[in-house]
């Protein structure tokens, strides 16, 4: 018998390298937009998650909303489940080679500091600067992920 899964969409924009980043994931149907901030640099996380995984989610600061921008509060279980799937990507944004080469240079100087410097590019005629990545995978319907897509059914 196989194995029944939903599917998973997520996509990051880094606003500050290693440290915020926002971007939207859904669960089948189930759409959320969230915005990341790492109170520790994420070059620094996994060595704090490797001493304490809890510790290392407390830095975490999520910002979550669903479909319709109302807030969604996370508890300790939720919050995992968004690190096992946002933060997976960020991660895997975040030490990418093509990422940490963009980080190179002006260019890198404005994407690593995020929104502060922005109005600096605006003045040399930019309007604005992006990187960000895209994923797409089906994971296990676990009994906890879809108890909190219920919570939020439409």
């Amino acid at each position: 018998m196989k194995e029944e899964t939903i599917r998973v969409k997520a996509d990051v924009t880094q606003i500050a390298d290693g440290t915020r980043y926002e971007g939207s994931v859904s669960f089948d149907d189930y759409k959320f937009s969230y915005h990341l901030t790492f109170g520790v640099h994420l070059d620094k996380l996994s060595e704090l998650a490797q001493k304490s995984s809890k510790e290392a989610l407390e830095t975490i600061l999520f910002d979550v909303k669903d479909e319709q921008g109302k807030s969604v509060v996370l508890d300790e279980e939720s919050k995992l489940l968004f690190v096992s799937t946002v933060g997976r990507l960020v991660m895997e944004f975040y030490e990418s080679p093509q990422t940490r080469a963009s980080q190179e240079g002006f260019l890198g100087a404005m994407l690593k500091h995020g929104e502060k410097d922005i109005t600096s590019l605006k003045e040399l005629g930019f309007s604005g600067v992006s990187i960000g990545s895209s994923t797409e995978y089906d994971l296990p319907k676990i009994p906890e992920l879809m108890k909190f897509l219920e919570s939020y059914k439409k």
